[in-house]
């Protein structure tokens, strides 16, 4: 019988038959309880323990039991919680977290590196800090497993490092977190538009609102995003620019542009992203007042002492220096900036 990587979970009897009604004190149920609450679908519930979707199906079961209450219900694409759900998630969340604390603590292993760090981040700070912070943390710590998950909003990201789906989110997030988070801000990301350098109906220096209009653009999200920052500035205005490409990845968007009289506009640090391509491409401050991006960590604000968090805040902050120092608006159309 071939026998693979060792896991924190290897077998589980839940996967083979029914589990009998929820014992009193059930840790087990509650962390599933806590994976659930911030995951919201039983698949990645069970990732993010490393049981069985049959394993938490069945103490969700055993849970609803106990508490006479559906306390996840289904919605269109994820769970919703229930009314008693969300009035049992600041009891059970804060319980699951130190139980996890005491055992994160005192970890069996050589090293105190030697473990998994879940990462939450916005498809923008992925393509900006990702290779980077990949080639860090590898060199750091040889032995840990990054597990990166993409997250797109706010109310995601705060979620899931509460409920401690993952150790740290990092992207734009406002001021949402709550008191419970730390905040480590990383950079700031100035707005830039983005085309072909062949691209012959380019303006020589600045680019106008007019000309903005009339290029095709290519926006990066999904067919229903409607979080954009140049359509909503825009619609302010009563105007709306033609959007012929919609991709989802930040980083072949700007692949994309070669050959091409489209328009991108996007954070400074995606656009740098591809060093391959900034040679073929040119860069205009954008006609419209967009907020700069202000990227952060979001951690739990209870120090923890978790060496490998710290290393990951640390190499994020090292990073985010970098992208500072390479990321600003251009005052006219640049080639090749500096």
């Amino acid at each position: 019988m071939a026998r693979g990587p060792a896991r924190r979970v290897t077998t589980d009897p839940a996967a083979s038959r029914t589990e009998p009604p929820l014992p009193k004190g059930d840790l087990r149920a509650l962390s599933i309880f806590a994976a659930l609450y911030s995951e919201l679908q039983v698949t990645r519930a069970a990732q993010k323990l490393g049981v069985t979707q049959s394993a938490v199906s069945h103490s969700l079961k055993a849970l609803r039991q106990r508490f006479i209450d559906p306390l996840f219900e289904r919605g269109a694409a994820r769970l919703r919680p229930t009314r008693l759900a969300r009035s049992l998630a600041p009891r059970i969340l804060p319980a699951v977290q130190a139980a996890e604390a005491v055992f994160e603590h005192f970890a069996d292993g050589p090293s105190a590196l030697s473990r998994s760090l879940a990462i939450g981040m916005t498809p923008s700070s992925r393509a900006a800090l990702l290779p980077g912070f990949c080639r860090a943390m590898t060199a750091e710590a040889s032995q840990a497993m990054l597990r990166i998950t993409s997250i797109r909003g706010d109310a995601e990201a705060i979620r899931a490092v509460d409920g401690r789906a993952l150790d740290l989110a990092v992207g734009d997030f406002g001021a949402t977190a709550s008191s419970r988070m730390k905040r480590t801000p990383l950079y700031q990301d100035p707005f830039v538009t983005v085309a072909w350098l062949g691209n012959t109906q380019l303006p020589t220096r600045t680019l106008a609102l007019d000309a903005f209009l009339d290029l095709p653009h290519l926006r990066v999200g999904e067919d229903d995003d409607r979080d954009d920052a140049v359509d909503e500035q825009l619609a302010a205005r009563g105007l709306h620019r033609r959007v012929e490409v919609i991709e989802p990845s930040f980083m072949q968007a700007a692949e994309l542009l070669v050959g091409t009289r489209l328009l991108l506009t996007v954070p400074s640090s995606v656009a740098h992203a591809r060093e391959d391509l900034v040679g073929h491409l040119r860069f205009f401050k954008p006609p419209l007042p967009l907020r700069k991006s202000e990227v952060v960590a979001v951690t739990p604000a209870r120090p923890t002492g978790d060496p490998l968090l710290q290393a990951a805040c640390q190499a994020l902050v090292r990073l985010g220096r970098q992208v500072a120092a390479a990321s600003r608006a251009p005052e006219r159309g640049q080639a090749h900036p500096s």
